[in-house]
C-alpha cells in the first residue's frame, strides 16, 4: 500500500468512527467527480446541485456501516450517486435536458465566442445520445471519458472486468457515434 492509499485510509477510518473533519476533506475529495457523474446523467443544473448534496448527506448518514472491501471509497459513493440518478428518473419517468445553451466554465476547451453556438447545439445532441445508450455505457463512458479513469479504476468502481469494461466502452463509443451521425473512425482509441 502506498503512503497516499494510507492516508486516504486512515482519513475513512476517521470518518467511519465519526469524525466529520475526515468527512470534510472527504467531500472535498470527492464533490467534483460525483458532480460530474450527476451532471452528465442528468444536466438540468439545479437537480444537479440538490441529488449531488443528496449523495454526500446519504453517505454522512451511513458511513459508520461503510466497510472496506478492498475498493475504493470513490467505488462506495459512486454507487450512492448511480441510485441517486436511478431514483430521480425513476420519479421523473422521462429525462428532461435543458434547451438553454451550455455557460460552465468547467467544460474543457471551450470554443471561441463565434463557435459557441455550434458548439453548444453538439454537446446538447451528444448528452441526448449519452442518455440513450445502457446504464453500464453511460457509466463507462462518463468515467473514462470525462473523469478520465483508467479502465482499472471503472472496474473496481462498477464492480466489472477491465476487459468488461473495455468491451462496454467500445460499444458505448460504436453507439453514440451512430446516434449523433458520425461514421468515421478517426476518434482516438482509447487505451
Amino acid at each position: 500500500m502506498t503512503r497516499e492509499e494510507e492516508n486516504m485510509a486512515e482519513l475513512v477510518r476517521k470518518a467511519v468512527d465519526g469524525d466529520s473533519q475526515a468527512f470534510g476533506e472527504l467531500y472535498a475529495l470527492y464533490f467534483a467527480p460525483i458532480y460530474r457523474y450527476i451532471y452528465v446523467r442528468i444536466s438540468v443544473k439545479h437537480d444537479v446541485d440538490d441529488i449531488t448534496q443528496t449523495v454526500f448527506l446519504k453517505a454522512w448518514q451511513a458511513v459508520s456501516r461503510y466497510e472496506n472491501q478492498g475498493r475504493p471509497f470513490l467505488a462506495w459513493l459512486f454507487t450512492i450517486a448511480r441510485n441517486s440518478v436511478f431514483d430521480y428518473r425513476k420519479k421523473k419517468r422521462e429525462v428532461f435536458l435543458d434547451d438553454t445553451p451550455i455557460r460552465d466554465e468547467s467544460v474543457a476547451l471551450a470554443p471561441r465566442d463565434e463557435e459557441k453556438e455550434l458548439y453548444n447545439e453538439q454537446l446538447l445532441a451528444v448528452r441526448k445520445a449519452l442518455l440513450d445508450l445502457s446504464e453500464d455505457q453511460q457509466d463507462v463512458i462518463v468515467l473514462r471519458f470525462i473523469e478520465g479513469r483508467s479502465y482499472r479504476e471503472i472496474a473496481s468502481l462498477i464492480e466489472k472486468s477491465e476487459d468488461a469494461v473495455r468491451a462496454i466502452a467500445s460499444r458505448g463509443l460504436r453507439e453514440l457515434r451512430k446516434k449523433i451521425g458520425r461514421t468515421d473512425d478517426t476518434s482516438n482509441k482509447a487505451s
